[in-house]
């Protein structure tokens, strides 16, 4: 499954060590080398925790699909890579932002 080589650049876009992804997934640092390495193949389960954490389809890690994002638009998809590049802090600040945009935008 050499497709699962680009979960390193999943990773590394979202600013993460291997030992950071394999805590979230529940697993040990080691186990999670494997897979990013092509040494072993996830189960289902795993394989749809690990989309799920890159918010990413299962068929992207598969290399089923060529984007990783259901059908976005070039902004879209810069937006979303700048989102992640983001402290948890500025996330926040973000989405509040945007609930009063939302805001503003009914009340027309």
């Amino acid at each position: 499954m050499n497709n699962l080589e680009l979960l390193k650049e999943l990773r590394q876009e979202k600013g993460d060590t291997q030992s950071d992804v394999a805590s979230a997934l529940n697993i040990s640092q080691k186990a999670y080398s494997y897979y990013e390495r092509g040494e072993r193949e996830p189960s289902i389960d795993m394989l749809i925790q690990i989309s799920n954490y890159f918010n990413v389809t299962v068929d992207y890690l598969l290399g089923r699909e060529k984007s990783k994002y259901y059908e976005l638009s070039e902004d879209e998809y810069n937006l979303i890579k700048k989102y992640r590049m983001l402290s948890e802090r500025s996330k926040g600040k973000i989405n509040e932002r945007i609930d009063i945009i939302k805001e503003m935008e009914c009340k027309k």
